[in-house]
């Protein structure tokens, strides 16, 4: 059992770990002691947890209500500060608790929920709940938050409705290993060079007529494939690339460098812990989540648009559209062929 008592009026946190499991307090973080975390109106208790044979982070939150005595801007500055010191620890960290912040009405004044999903995006860190926490007779609101850096460790999570309380209990199973996506390699055909004139010249100067020295079918279409592929690859080569496994689709060139900076900025900090190379990783890591925001954004205005175009007026430009209504006319050629050769037989 763990517990982190308030120094007035009582309650506080207290949180319970299974017998069997090795555990350790967290008392000083990052750039934030105890004692300077002990003044803050935002609760908080962190502790270590072994799974398996790594150590993950696990911190128990309650953020109160903003009030005249808890404005927005004193427990933003509190959940930040404690969100920066929780991020620079290595390893994968789960923070758990009662926000009291409203993620089903974001929007909805004092707007809560969306100053604490800004703070989620900064550090970028997910909320594994979406269903609501809290229902009374007038209103529904998600208050009660599971939040993680990594997804994959987790199996399910949800809400259990009970009575014991108007807040309902909140839950997520781990996996022991988080699985690993592995690279993958892409193939396709490369346009850079490809003219129309000269991939229809060629095709022209194919032997299709050998297709009638066979009579079956399969075998028909086989000779076709070998020889209409041949062409095709002279002129659209195959070519491959390999593509990560935790690529996201929405990567831009320029944020993949700066990620890589920022990591080198941040094995120069736990080389050297010094405050000048800390505020090198910080602005860095700035850097990257601007660059996120900002890539994130293209790509998802980049897909609505092209959805809004039909097939037709987005493939006409293209190669590959060309490409492919060459294929359909030999294909089509090719079995209208094959209809009359079969309709002979027949007679």
């Amino acid at each position: 059992m763990c517990r982190a008592d308030r120094t007035k009026g009582g309650g506080g946190l207290i949180v319970y770990i299974r017998s069997d499991f090795c555990f350790k307090v967290v008392n000083d973080l990052p750039n934030l002691a105890l004692s300077e975390r002990a003044g803050y109106k935002t609760e908080s208790i962190v502790f270590k947890v072994k799974i398996g044979k790594t150590w993950e982070t696990f911190v128990g939150i309650y953020r109160p209500p903003t009030s005249i005595k808890v404005p927005k801007t004193v427990w933003t500055y509190e959940l930040g500060s404690l969100l920066e010191a929780i991020t620079s620890l290595p390893g994968n960290y789960f923070l758990l608790g009662d926000y009291n912040a409203d993620l089903i009405a974001a929007d909805k004044p004092p707007k809560d929920g969306r100053s604490l999903l800004d703070l989620l995006d900064i550090y970028n860190l997910h909320n594994l709940i979406s269903s609501p926490t809290r229902i009374l007779k007038t209103s529904i609101t998600l208050l009660d938050l599971v939040v993680t850096n990594n997804k994959n460790m987790v199996l399910t999570s949800g809400v259990v409705y009970v009575q014991l309380s108007d807040h309902s209990l909140v839950y997520a199973f781990l996996r022991k290993t988080a699985p690993k996506m592995r690279s993958r390699k892409l193939c396709f055909r490369s346009l850079k060079h490809f003219d129309r004139d000269l991939f229809l010249a060629d095709l022209h100067t194919v032997p299709f007529n050998v297709m009638d020295v066979f009579e079956d079918v399969d075998d028909k279409l086989f000779v076709f494939e070998t020889l209409f592929t041949e062409v095709l690859d002279d002129h659209a080569p195959l070519k491959q690339f390999h593509v990560r496994g935790n690529q996201v689709p929405y990567m831009t060139e320029e944020w993949r460098k700066t990620i890589r900076y920022r990591n080198r900025f941040w094995r120069k900090f736990t080389d050297d812990r010094t405050d000048s190379n800390y505020q090198l990783y910080k602005a860095q890591r700035n850097k990257c989540t601007s660059l996120r925001r900002k890539a994130i954004k293209g790509f998802f205005f980049l897909k609505r648009r092209r959805s809004q175009k039909t097939q037709g007026s987005f493939g006409k430009h293209t190669g590959l559209s060309c490409i492919q209504k060459i294929l359909n006319k030999q294909m089509i050629s090719f079995f209208r062929r094959m209809t009359l050769f079969l309709q002979t037989k027949n007679k």
